[in-house]
């Protein structure tokens, strides 16, 4: 049997939450997280990266 290791360059978290703008204070602001894509429907924020 042969096993492999992963070699991950980059590590993110993939969360569903019920209040964006509230989680986006929390993660961003709160715990230092940063924003790399937004994603718009309506010009309403739906989805982060």
């Amino acid at each position: 049997m042969t096993t492999t290791a992963l070699q991950a360059r980059s590590l993110g978290p993939s969360l569903t939450v019920n209040d964006l703008q509230r989680s986006i204070q929390f993660y961003r602001d709160g715990l230092g997280f940063s924003v790399g894509q937004e994603w718009k429907e309506e010009e309403k924020l739906r989805d982060l990266l």
